[in-house]
């Protein structure tokens, strides 16, 4: 004869050894994210000095997010260009006739608040370095 104090036991051991304790797992750490673009959107004045030349000229730059494009502003016509900004860095291009021949010319720099230097890169023809700062509105 059983009783039912016995039967609540072997049920609640049945139910015991049929169940399975899930582990706790730990939250997964936050993903740190991506340091925001800098703002260069504007006017700049840049300073580019070429394996045979120095020469400043004004770029107007137009930021969406980290795309970026604007145009060189020069005396022989405006020349468009476009590239990105990631956190502090920098880096565009554009091509330009050069005696009947397309010449590719890169930036890449360091943004610092209103100014910004780096390298420039004359297709085949060598490299150089550029700065610029931002023209007051």
């Amino acid at each position: 004869m059983s009783s039912p104090r016995v039967l609540v036991v072997f049920v609640l051991a049945a139910i015991a050894g049929c169940s399975t304790v899930l582990p706790v797992q730990p939250p997964a750490p936050a993903v740190p994210a991506a340091p925001p673009a800098a703002t260069i959107a504007g006017v700049w004045v840049l300073t580019v000095k070429s394996p045979i030349s120095i020469a400043d000229r004004d770029a107007v730059f137009v930021q969406t997010g980290r795309h970026v494009s604007g145009r060189l502003i020069d005396p022989n016509g405006d020349v468009p260009f476009s590239g990105t900004v990631d956190g502090d860095s920098v880096a565009f291009g554009m091509s330009v006739a050069v005696q009947g021949r397309d010449l590719r010319i890169d930036y890449a720099g360091t943004i610092s608040g209103d100014t910004m230097s780096g390298t420039v890169r004359f297709d085949s023809f060598g490299a150089g370095s550029w700065s610029g700062r931002r023209k007051p509105q």
